[in-house]
Order: C-alpha cells, then sequence, then structure tokens
C-alpha cells in the first residue's frame, strides 16, 4: 500500500467514524483524533520541518585558556567540541545537518524513503 492510499483509507475511517459517532461519545472523538493525527503523520516532510527538528550551528564557544584562535565549535544539538572541517556538513556526533547543503542531502534521502514502496 502506497502512502497515498494509506492516507485515502484513513480519511475514508475517519469520515465513517465522525458519521457514526455522536458528540457526547469521546471514545468516538478519541478515534476520530487519532486518525487526523495518523493522516497529518503520513504527509511528506517540508525542508522547513527539516531544519527546525534536525539542524544544528557550530557555535564557538570560550574555551577556559582563553585562546581566540582555537579553533574547536560545539555543536548546538548534542553539545559535542568538534574541531569541524569545511567537509563536516554534519555532526560527527549526532549526525545533525550543520548546511544548507547537508540539509538539501537530507531532503534527497526523505525523498527516496518516500518513493520507496
Amino acid at each position: 500500500m502506497t502512502r497515498e492510499e494509506a492516507i485515502k483509507q484513513l480519511k475514508s475511517l475517519l469520515a465513517h467514524c465522525e458519521r457514526m459517532g455522536s458528540k457526547d461519545d469521546s471514545i468516538f472523538e478519541s478515534d476520530c483524533e487519532a486518525l487526523k493525527i495518523a493522516i497529518s503523520a503520513l504527509r511528506p516532510v517540508t525542508r522547513e520541518q527539516v531544519e527546525k527538528a534536525w539542524r544544528g550551528e557550530w557555535e564557538f564557544p570560550v574555551f577556559e585558556d582563553g585562546d581566540a584562535n582555537d579553533p574547536r565549535c560545539k555543536c548546538s544539538e548534542c553539545g559535542s567540541i568538534e574541531t569541524p572541517l569545511a567537509r563536516h556538513r554534519f555532526c560527527p556526533n549526532c549526525g545533525a545537518p550543520m548546511t544548507a547543503e547537508a540539509v538539501e542531502l537530507v531532503m534527497k534521502r526523505l525523498e527516496v524513503l518516500e518513493n520507496d514502496p
């Protein structure tokens, strides 16, 4: 079953649930709410959602020795102290995308997963 077919089936179940249930019946209300959440969970992930949920940044903390030329940075997501190189588009510790290019790679991976039956 494809995602689109699953969404169509869940929407059909939701319509049936809304027709059969009473506004005063908390079980039907809970079932309808669960179906709405399931439908929204099956929608494709947007770039904004990826950036909001996973995007990290290299922070330049002041270390104890006070050396302004210290190349070490801290990942904003996991707090790992790293020496990020130009090739570090992702945090080596937690995998958070740190650049726009890295977010684009995540989006491509998600698209492949979306289209994989």
